[in-house]
């Protein structure tokens, strides 16, 4: 072999080598590109991770809410006149929420000028926060286990007054229904209210309430109802981002 030859070798030996890592450098920046960030906690967990906890093994649910705000048993509560299971109120008066102090006024005068029963003023301060400035959760079985639409029509279209039927069942057939994680869900600017009427309060009513924010979740056996019921609002966008916060918390337990 000349002496050119051999170099012409080494010259193709020297490309190929070079080739080689070009080709391996590009693969190794290809690799560091598509690799996985590391694990973030979720926004969904950022978001409430200091706020209570309120779990209903009963229901097997869970649900947050913030701190300086409060669980109220509407069960518990008499004379409440709601079918609602439970709600959260604000912990005080004065919050960044609602502006409720002339509701609250009027409502533990009224009361000490007509009905001064014991505890009068607190359960005064608790209906204000209830009408004007609460989330609230009613759970109803679904022992049936029918889709959300499908209850709404055997349950709420028969209790509606004969003027309000036509109505209900077009705000029924108008849902949106998703599922998230196998969940069934509708998420409306109206909601459909039930609650204990009649001559001594005990017989349920339903009424569709616009431009009320309402999430309707359909788990195992039970349908929740969970509405804002921020009224008196000092931020409306304020007073939804918290609405939404606690629904995106829910879970249902196993």
């Amino acid at each position: 072999m000349n002496k050119n030859g051999f170099i012409n070798i080494v010259f193709v030996i020297l490309v190929i080598i070079l080739i080689g890592a070009v080709g391996y450098f590009i693969f190794l920046k290809k690799l560091k590109t598509v690799q996985a960030p590391p694990q973030t906690p979720s926004r969904q967990q950022n978001e409430t991770m200091d706020w209570k906890t309120y779990q209903n093994t009963r229901f097997n649910l869970s649900i947050k809410y913030p701190n300086d705000w409060r669980l109220i048993d509407f069960q518990s509560v008499k004379g409440m006149g709601t079918l609602d299971t439970f709600g959260f109120i604000p912990s005080t008066v004065k919050n960044s929420y609602c502006d409720i102090e002339q509701e609250i006024s009027f409502l533990v005068q009224n009361y000490k000028t007509y009905n001064p029963f014991p505890n009068y003023e607190e359960y005064a301060y608790n209906l204000a926060k209830t009408e004007f400035c609460s989330i609230q959760v009613r759970i109803e079985k679904n022992l049936e286990k029918s889709t959300i639409k499908d209850y709404l029509k055997k349950v709420y279209i028969p209790l509606a007054s004969n003027i309000n039927k036509e109505k209900m069942e077009e705000r029924i057939n108008d849902l949106t229904v998703m599922k998230d994680n196998g969940v069934e869900q509708s998420r409306n600017n109206y909601a459909f209210i039930k609650y204990l009427g009649g001559i001594d309060g005990s017989y349920p009513e339903v009424e569709i309430f616009e431009n009320k924010s309402q999430v309707i979740i359909n788990t195992e056996g039970n349908i929740l109802f969970v509405t804002n019921h921020i009224n008196k609002s000092v931020d409306q966008r304020k007073g939804e981002d918290l609405f939404e916060k606690i629904v995106r918390s829910f879970q249902v337990l196993q």
